[in-house]
């Protein structure tokens, strides 16, 4: 299977930036859809354009056929502004479309520090991504929550925890997390209450291997062992064994 691997397999010697037509500029819709072009932004970005011209510290980033891979929204500002060129990049050594999209995914998360509803749009976007790499016959390893949890700087339990809320939470919260009116952790409790305890934990190492819980009559041994070890000039009455059995058989789960 092919090797998936984050950002580090876009390394390339072709790094110099160069003027290009803007008519020789392709885009993927694929590429331009996983991260919207806000109008407002657009529209500031046009008009610093008009003002001041391209950037040349800003070129838009594309694979060697010329297709745009970072910087839709600049190319979108410059088309508005009716320039003729802008200041390009070309990234080679691309292994698949999915290679791409992470890539995609790479720079927007280390452009800036990232809310609780931006980081939990991007993991929407990496399952995604980790859904159609297992699709087309890529090892996924590294979109292991450990790793997820390293890209967007969280640890393993909070990805569990956005995961469990991207799939259960309603729309309204998932509004209220974006809007800021909500944590994800809040909204994490609000669903617990709702569907019962999201996952089990397990007693002890023993069990969590054999992956299972302990019998009643294992936890009767247990209590009864504790009690002789701190009382143990107390007499256990008769009866008591059979009593706590079914106590811990009628205990719910």
């Amino acid at each position: 299977m092919i090797k998936i691997k984050f950002p580090s397999i876009f390394s390339s010697t072709n790094t110099k930036i160069k003027l290009m037509k803007i008519g020789e500029i392709k885009t993927n819709p694929k590429f331009k859809a996983l991260y919207k072009q806000e109008p407002e932004k657009v529209a500031e970005l046009c008009r610093n354009m008009k003002e001041h011209g391209y950037d040349r510290t800003q070129p838009i980033i594309i694979l060697n056929d010329g297709t745009v891979i970072d910087g839709h929204s600049r190319l979108a500002a410059a088309i508005m502004a009716d320039l003729k060129e802008v200041y390009v990049i070309v990234k080679d050594g691309v292994a698949s479309e999915t290679d791409v999209l992470l890539y995609e995914e790479h720079l927007q998360l280390s452009r800036r520090n990232l809310t609780e509803a931006e980081k939990l749009m991007h993991l929407e976007n990496l399952l995604k991504l980790k859904k159609q790499a297992k699709a087309a016959g890529e090892d996924v390893s590294d979109f292991s929550d450990e790793c997820l949890a390293k890209k967007l700087d969280v640890s393993p339990r909070q990805i569990q925890k956005m995961r469990e809320v991207e799939s259960k939470a309603t729309p309204q919260q998932l509004d209220a997390i974006r809007s800021g009116e909500m944590t994800l952790n809040k909204v994490h409790d609000e669903i617990k209450k709702t569907h019962g305890p999201t996952r089990k934990t397990p007693v002890n190492k023993a069990e969590k291997e054999q992956g299972k819980a302990p019998s009643s009559k294992d936890e009767v041994v247990a209590v009864l062992a504790l009690v002789a070890k701190h009382l143990p000039d107390i007499k256990i009455p008769d009866g008591l064994k059979e009593d706590l059995q079914t106590f811990f058989k009628r205990r719910p789960a």
